[in-house]
């Protein structure tokens, strides 16, 4: 699959005429959300066997960051949350049982609270 970086300059007004055209939702969001799907399903079986736990929750905190940067910089705000839930799907629902049993021990031996925060936050 060839992944390029989006060029928000060119995709706001894009966005923009196809909101006011009352055609953004299938013309582009469903097929933007089903491709991030498939993004993080793949970027999700990869990293969860890769990371160490706490790598892999600070990985989806930041691409959950990415993608409400992305909604503010050019996306319809009512996007943010099916983005946001497909970003989950792909990184966190699929590896909940493999995460809990590869990182909990060690987070909790430690007394780790941020990243148990954030474990609790991702699972939440």
């Amino acid at each position: 699959a060839n992944v390029r970086a989006a060029d928000a300059s060119l995709l706001q007004p894009v966005c923009d005429m196809l909101k006011q055209l009352e055609i953004y939702s299938e013309a582009f969001e469903g097929p933007f959300l089903e491709a991030t799907s498939h993004f993080y399903g793949a970027e999700g079986k990869q990293l969860s066997d890769e990371l160490e736990v706490p790598k892999y929750l600070l990985h989806i905190e930041t691409r959950i960051d990415e993608e409400k940067r992305r909604v503010a910089m050019y996306l319809s705000e009512e996007t943010r949350r099916p983005l946001v839930s497909a970003v989950e799907v792909g990184l966190i629902q699929p590896y909940v049982n493999k995460l809990l049993e590869k990182g909990l021990d060690t987070l909790v031996s430690k007394l780790d609270k941020v990243e148990l925060g954030r474990m609790f936050r991702g699972f939440g």
